[in-house]
């Protein structure tokens, strides 16, 4: 009776050791299997690589000029950038049909495409918003003081214009709305102040875009911190302007003329315009004969979009305006009704002149003698002045 286990554990040692014998047969099998194939293997690929070596050759030099290509295309688009780069007007559309001028600048269009909508966005100037995004591209400015001694921005575009980010866009001011009323642009901002929304809840069609009850429209940038960092762009507005119904509104636009020096006695030549804002707001523009543009520059430095691209005007057009302060925050209010005096510049010349507007009409410019003074084709930037000594240092640097 004691002899059966003794047998059995014997039995159950044996059979355990001819498991593990199998196991390591099993081992030894396998590894020997995949020995044999990794040789195979090895050996198929030095077959192969005696027989293609030229073809992996080239396509290795192949990659490796690529790879230069690359790496030079990269380099070339980065220097692009920070070389300036300018927003040229374009004198015509490819169009083949009959061309038209486009009301808010000027420039020769296809006529289909002459009554658009403008686009208007208030963009604050505050130096802590720069460098801004849109003064380049825009086809009509205006530019004026607000609180704060800081100037504040009414870019206009038109609908045919594709820009891809506008802004910082900031709050209304009732001189502007009455500007973008006399033009029926429409008018993208971000709130207001008590008096400009009081203007605008009192205007028939008018085509507000507030930010605070139409979101969808702008968007909030995370590389910029509050409020310097609300944005819109051309097809934003576009999809505002479709969904609300907006209608165009027929104004009287300037004249245009393609040689403009021919056509308007003026005063000697003039290079340089100082436009004497407060502080860091000093404006000044230098005219380059060569491109026939005015670039601007802000505190005496080149003022460029955030892309890089210069800002630059064919016209630039200085008034001088009174304005009264409306209440402790020091916001003022400016006339741009009635009548006062103006100094136009264009293709390095200066002209005395007069600006004039009536409610809710635009506003034209005529010389001393009465007469429509005419604008160059293009861009036209025009800033208000609220003081006659600032006004009266306007012109700088006359030419011999």
């Amino acid at each position: 009776m004691k002899r059966k286990p003794k047998r059995r554990l014997q039995q159950l040692q044996r059979r355990r050791r001819k498991e593990r014998e199998n196991l390591k047969m099993e081992l030894k099998e396998r590894v020997g299997s995949v020995i044999e194939k990794s040789t195979q293997a090895s050996t198929q690929f030095e077959r192969w690589f005696r027989e293609s070596w030229r073809t992996v050759v080239f396509m290795a030099l192949l990659f490796v000029a690529l790879s230069i290509g690359f790496l030079m295309y990269a380099l070339s688009g980065r220097a692009s950038k920070e070389t300036d780069t300018y927003a040229f007007d374009v004198p015509a559309a490819s169009s083949t049909g009959p061309l038209a001028e486009r009301a808010l600048d000027g420039v020769l269009v296809d006529a289909s495409s002459t009554r658009l909508l403008p686009f208007g966005v208030m963009v604050e100037n505050n130096i802590e918003a720069w460098p801004l995004s849109g003064p380049a591209k825009a086809n009509l400015v205006f530019e004026a003081p607000v609180e704060g001694s800081i100037t504040r921005l009414f870019l206009l575009f038109d609908a045919s214009t594709a820009v891809d980010r506008i802004g910082p866009v900031r709050s209304a001011r009732p001189y502007y709305v009455e500007l973008a009323e006399s033009i029926g642009s429409l008018y993208a901002h971000v709130g207001g102040s008590p008096a400009s929304l009081a203007l605008i809840s009192k205007l028939a069609d008018f085509r507000d875009l507030n930010e605070f009850s139409n979101g969808q429209f702008f968007w909030r940038s995370p590389e910029r911190s509050a409020p310097h960092n609300v944005y819109t762009s051309t097809d934003e507005l576009r999809k505002a302007a479709e969904q609300k119904s907006f209608v165009v509104k027929d104004f009287r636009p300037w004249e245009y003329v393609d040689d403009i020096a021919s056509t308007q006695p003026s005063e000697p030549d003039v290079a340089d315009i100082v436009i004497p804002y407060e502080g860091a707001y000093k404006a000044s523009w230098h005219y380059d004969p060569e491109t026939r543009l005015y670039t601007r520059s802000q505190n005496d430095v080149l003022q460029k979009d955030e892309d890089g691209s210069v800002v630059t005007a064919r016209n630039v057009v200085v008034l001088l305006t009174a304005a009264r302060v409306l209440d402790g925050e020091g916001r003022l209010d400016l006339r741009t009704t009635g009548s006062g005096e103006a100094r136009i510049f264009h293709d390095g010349k200066a002209s005395k002149a007069f600006w004039k507007r009536r409610d809710g009409q635009m506003m034209t410019f005529e010389s001393v003698d009465g007469l429509d003074v005419p604008l160059a084709r293009g861009t036209t930037w025009i800033s208000f002045l609220t003081s006659p000594a600032a006004f009266a240092r306007v012109t700088a640097d006359t030419r011999p």
